[in-house]
């Protein structure tokens, strides 16, 4: 099985993160339609920054990084929309001074509804460099993601597709 860098399984990390946090707000909708007599609109946004040491293939690494969700909700007594904007990036430093520099984005857009399908189509990039500064190589990860609401209320996340350009260790 090919390694994969730090910044594509964190993306992967956020990716579940992000289908445990839709579900939540997907199970609530059942009652919420119940309750919502006009139009409830929630606008927000949410930025989390990390520092963290990381192993990259042997070599002791830091990587800072930040990622911000925007995103807008809006609830009626026929459903639930929401639509947002997820932006993150990082600077992964190793030991020897080599260097990253890479992000990722993903726009999204659902109805909330039970049978009702949403897709992201995800990518992370990462350039490298030497500690001088010289372009060495740059990687990138893909993932397309379809979550499904089933009429019992359940959420269901398939993995369509996954290519990940590995980095050369």
């Amino acid at each position: 099985m090919p390694k994969t860098s730090p910044p594509a399984v964190r993306r992967v990390q956020r990716s579940l993160a992000g289908a445990a946090l839709l579900g939540g707000l997907l199970l609530s909708v059942g009652t919420a339609f119940a309750e919502t007599p006009a139009a409830t609109v929630e606008r927000g946004s949410i930025t989390t920054r990390s520092s963290e040491s990381v192993d990259v293939c042997g070599v002791p690494a830091t990587i800072v990084g930040e990622g911000v969700l925007r995103y807008q909700s809006v609830q009626t007594d026929q459903g639930f929309h929401f639509v947002g904007t997820d932006q993150g990036t990082f600077v992964l430093t190793a030991a020897d001074g080599t260097y990253a520099i890479g992000g990722s984005t993903d726009h999204f857009e659902f109805n909330a509804v039970a049978g009702e399908v949403y897709t992201d189509a995800h990518h992370d990039w990462a350039s490298f460099y030497t500690a001088d500064g010289q372009f060495l190589f740059e990687g990138q990860f893909r993932l397309v993601e379809h979550y499904t609401v089933t009429p019992d209320g359940m959420l269901r996340v398939d993995f369509e597709r996954i290519v990940v350009n590995t980095f050369p260790c």
